[in-house]
């Protein structure tokens, strides 16, 4: 796993790496205060990835939510 620093007013770290999907849920209890997501996507990505990601946070406590818009938007 790859780790991106980036620089900005309120500077974040981005995780690259396999397997991240299953984990997004886990490691976002170490720095979300709420235990609501929304996971936004469009169209074409979606089905690739919605329902895994939903899950993982499901799997660690969190309520989610989606929103799908067209592709292109």
């Amino acid at each position: 796993m790859r780790t991106l620093d980036v620089h900005t007013g309120v500077p974040y770290q981005v995780l690259i790496g396999d397997g991240l999907l299953r984990e997004a849920g886990s490691r976002c209890l170490e720095v979300l205060h709420g235990r609501k997501v929304m996971i936004v996507s469009d169209q074409r990505v979606a089905p690739l990835y919605l329902e895994e990601g939903s899950r993982a946070f499901e799997e660690a406590g969190f309520q989610v939510f989606s929103f799908t818009f067209p592709e292109g938007e």
